[in-house]
Parts: C-alpha cells; structure tokens; sequence
C-alpha cells in the first residue's frame, strides 16, 4: 500500500462533488493518473488477486483499491500527503472516502449505461480523448498536441485509452442527467420564489446585556490568545469577551438578556432603531431577500444568503417565515429566543417585490437540476441494498495500519 502511494505521489487529482458535476468533462479526465510501464503490470495483477484491499461491494462485485479504478484514480493525493504530514487523520478519511464515492457512483451509472445499451466506439473515444487534454501543450493554446502525444509513452496511452474506453459510458449517462431538460412552468415556478421579496430590519440582545464590570472581573485565563503582526499578545475586547462568557454558560447570564429584552421590547415599539442602539448592537438590516425556508441552492437572495451575521438566520422556523412574509411594513415580530439563550428583535420594512434575481435564477435552475438529481443517485447508491460498505473498518485496518508501522 505504500509503494502504491508514493508511485502516485506529486500527482495532480480533482476530487469528485456532486457541485462540480457539470462543469468538469469527466472525473476521470481530470484526474487521469496512469501508472506506466511493468510497475502498472505487476500492480494490476497483485492487486486483482488480492482480497485484502477490497472496501466493500456493489452487486456482489467487490469494490478494490486497484490501479485503473475510478476509486485509485481519483484520490486526491495533494490533500491526503498533506493530512499525512500533519497527523489529520480526518482529512485522511475525507480524501479516500471521496474517492471511494467516486468508484460506487461509476458503478451506479455504469450500470445505468449497460441497461440503456450505451458503448464505447473508438471515434467517440478518441473525440474525448482529444477533448479533455491530456495531450494538450504546455502552453494549453490547443486540447491536443501531437508531438507531446507521440512523446508520451505507449504503455501510457493505451492505458489512457482503455480507461477512458471503460468508463466512456458512465460519461454519456453523466452528461445526459446533467442536461435533462425543465418545463418552462417548472422554472417559472422556482424563479417566482426569487421575486417574493421584503426587507427587515434586526437586532440581537444577547452577551452583550451583560454589565460591564461584570465582564471585566471575569476570568480570562481560558480564552484563546490573539497574536498581531508582531506576534504580541492581543487584549480581548469587552464584546469578545462578553460572547465568550455567554458560550461557556448561557444560564448563568440570562438573568442579565431577560431584563434587557423585555426592555428593548417596549423601546422598539416607538423606536426601533433607537432601542437596537440602547439595548443591542446596532440594526442589520436585509433589504430584499426572499423565502427561503427550504434553503434551496437555487433561491440566492434567501434569508439565509444574505444574513452575514447569521443571527437572524439562526432562528428562522416555518412560522416565522410565513408571519413575516404575510405581515405588512412597520410589522414588528415578537422577540425570538435563539440557542444560545439571546433574543432577535425583527421588524419588516418593506413588502415590495424585487425581480433582481429573476433572470440569474432562470439560467441557474437548469443547471441544478443535474445536481439535484445526482444528489438523489449519490444518497440511493449509498444507501441501497445492494452496496455493502466496508470502508471504515478497511481504511482503519489498511491504511492506519500501514502507515504507523
């Protein structure tokens, strides 16, 4: 197992995401990482008679770390030399585990291929081959040079070939899903919830209703030190330091939140801006998000999207989301009690509609809906009866094994 990773050390790999799918030609044209010559050989035949690397099975069909597989080829080898250097032994995991991904879900729509009678013709091969480049220059001024072609050695372009041969039909099924086409009513549909729009205004009472003196007598000794430029230690300030009493015990402080929110919950009736001054921090306000409880990666102007503090997109619930959006401007909502024990204070400023979005969330959509459905085949093939995994125990067994010997 040693000798199979440094073999493909330095070499560049793209880890597969179901968010990238779409806008790469094909997982294994980008991480296209053959090993030439007799060492590719020997590796193949050890490695197709050895039960000992195989972390899991699909159909029956066991599921190896093997040079030529989907799942060797597309390890991300910059990310796990790292990990391995710094002792991250999750990002170890996260690096093979994508990559095991990768070899179920070729597996899924390999299949797909063979039930639809998709082949691999030698034109077509050779178009992809010429596409994806592999062969390009070192300037890339074309996807295909012939002279770095011919200096290329010949074990490794036939064994370019035959993989890219081989997985030829998972790359038509991929690009089919991603291309499915929307009915003009479907699209419309989605790009409608982007123009539901209103603006709020917010405010938080919360570490910062603790006393001043209390704050300051506090003892610091257990939060983290911050450094500058120079490397001197950095004093915390009084609101850094009121948030860290607050994550630590809520309870202990709420006392201290409760009057200052039942406060601030008079002051906002007359004046809202004034009592996010005198009580809280100062007003966030949103100016045109639509409704976005769903939180669709389509929908970019959600609340969610554009709360950068996040606090009020902490504490949405379907309920509030259909009050606010049902209210009128100058609406003020009842004080929302987050996790961490502070309240958000919201008012609606404005009910009118934005079509901003309405064209970027038109060409958007298409392109997701490949997404979504590759998401729904990455969680059933995963999830299905006919996939055992084995990954764990095996990557804990093999490779944890291996490398603290």
């Amino acid at each position: 197992m040693a000798e199979d990773l440094k073999l493909k050390e330095n070499k560049k790999k793209e880890p597969w995401t179901a968010k990238r799918i779409g806008t790469t030609i094909v997982i294994a044209v980008l991480a296209l990482l053959m090993v030439g010559g007799l060492s590719y050989v020997i590796i193949m035949y050890q490695q197709d008679h050895d039960d000992s690397n195989v972390f899991g099975y699909y159909k029956g069909q066991p599921i190896r770390y093997e040079a030529g597989s989907v799942f060797y080829n597309t390890v991300n080898n910059s990310d796990y030399m790292s990990a391995y250097l710094s002792g991250d032994w999750s990002g170890m995991y996260s690096a093979w585990y994508q990559a095991y991904q990768n070899e179920v879900i070729y597996r899924v729509l390999a299949d797909m291929a063979k039930q639809a009678g998709v082949s691999s013709p030698t034109e077509l091969v050779n178009r992809l081959i010429i596409d994806s480049g592999i062969y390009a220059p070192e300037d890339k001024s074309t996807t295909f040079d012939e002279e770095v072609y011919k200096a290329t050695a010949a074990a490794n372009r036939s064994a370019t070939y035959n993989y890219l041969k081989k997985i030829f039909p998972y790359y038509v099924v991929n690009t089919d899903l991603q291309t499915v086409l929307t009915s003009p009513q479907e699209t419309d549909f989605v790009t409608s919830l982007s123009e539901n729009t209103i603006s709020v205004d917010y405010f938080v009472v919360g570490a910062n209703a603790i006393p001043d003196d209390v704050a300051l007598a506090f003892d610091r000794s257990g939060m983290a030190v911050e450094k500058d430029a120079d490397g001197n230690d950095v004093e915390p300030t009084l609101e850094q330091i009121k948030a860290y009493m607050l994550s630590q015990d809520a309870g202990l402080y709420s006392s201290y939140i409760e009057v200052k929110a039942l406060q601030a919950q008079d002051a906002a009736k007359s004046d809202f801006a004034g009592a996010a001054e005198k009580y809280g921090n100062g007003v966030v306000s949103l100016t045109n998000v639509s409704n976005n409880i769903g939180k669709s990666s389509v929908v970019m102007n959600g609340i969610n999207s554009a709360d950068e503090k996040g606090n009020l997109a902490s504490v949405l619930t379907e309920a509030l989301v259909k009050e606010l959006y049902e209210a009128e401007a100058g609406y003020i909502a009842a004080p929302v009690k987050a996790a961490d024990g502070s309240y958000v204070f919201v008012k609606v400023t404005s009910t009118d509609k934005d079509t901003t979005w309405t064209s970027f969330t038109a060409q958007l959509y298409p392109y997701y809906v490949g997404q979504f459905i590759m998401n729904d085949l990455v969680t059933e093939a995963m999830n299905s009866s006919v996939f055992q995994n084995n990954f764990e125990e095996k990557f804990l067994q093999i490779l944890i094994g291996s490398v603290s010997q």
